[in-house]
């Protein structure tokens, strides 16, 4: 039971681990992909800026050129009365210039507007992308702060599980310890316990054989029993003779040993009187 909860513990862990990893993978793609379109837009912007400074030196081109053109007009007006038919003609073509001239004029300024409108639409999507970026990245800020608060809070847990972990390992480790030694014992315990069944294996046979000669010990303890008939009767004798003889041996020495006590005691009463 002690495994399966420390084996839930650690795959919630992998989990949320795992779960950590795809969000922060997830932001970084995400603040590359406003980083890169941010990149684009300064860029479009810069490129824009640029061709917007080379229409308003055009422009101013061509104004210079439009006024060269007016301050030309007067010379050739006193040239008109020395040659005589060509004025005409030179007003027309002046005429002409100066129509081109405001047509292009016209032209670049709605071109330059066009640009201008759209620098202002770059630089204001800019300025969301850099407020959304901001954002995101104070978003973030606050996700990945709570991430690490949930990272140290799962530290803390994984350094308990450890701590419990250790404990069921030195339990286990002492568990098995134990059963080693009982298996051990229990390993002496059947080699005995084979032992005595080779030892009751060879007693049993010895036993049968011995059985075997049953018969024959009978009528051996037969023949015996009657050659012993007689030697008890013979011993039976003897032993009364000397049962008796001992009897009386014993009532001498107790006959004596009651005289040495009155001598013992008479000693005794001699040696008290004499102090």
């Amino acid at each position: 039971m002690a495994t399966l909860s420390t084996n839930t513990r650690k795959q919630k862990e992998e989990d949320i681990e795992r779960l950590v990893k795809c969000r922060l993978r997830s932001e970084i793609e995400a603040r590359k992909a406003v980083e890169s379109t941010m990149k684009r837009a300064v860029h479009e912007a810069r490129e824009l800026k640029k061709e917007l400074v080379l229409l308003r030196q055009e422009k101013e081109e061509l104004r210079l050129a439009a006024r060269k053109n007016v301050v030309s007009a007067p010379g050739s007006g006193d040239k008109e009365t020395a040659r005589g038919g060509s004025v005409g003609s030179n007003r027309d073509n002046q005429t002409g210039k100066q129509g081109s001239n405001k047509a292009v004029e016209l032209k670049l300024r709605q071109h330059i507007q066009h640009l201008t409108a759209r620098n202002t639409d770059l630089e204001t999507n800019t300025k969301e992308l850099m407020q959304q970026v901001s954002d995101l990245e104070a978003q973030k800020a606050a996700e990945i702060a709570q991430l690490t608060a949930d990272l140290e809070e799962k530290d803390r847990e994984i350094a308990s599980l450890q701590a419990d972990l250790k404990k069921t390992k030195f339990a286990v480790d002492e568990t098995k310890r134990k059963c080693q030694k009982m298996l051990k014992e229990k390993r002496e315990e059947a080699q005995r316990a084979l032992q005595e069944n080779e030892q009751l294996a060879r007693c049993t046979k010895t036993l049968q054989s011995q059985l075997a000669l049953l018969p024959q010990l009978k009528k051996q303890l037969e023949h015996a029993k009657e050659k012993r008939a007689d030697v008890v009767e013979v011993w039976q004798k003897k032993l009364e003779q000397r049962d008796e003889a001992f009897l009386r041996e014993e009532e001498a020495n107790k006959q004596k040993l009651a005289e040495k006590a009155a001598q013992i005691v008479e000693l005794a009463d001699e040696k008290e009187q004499l102090q």
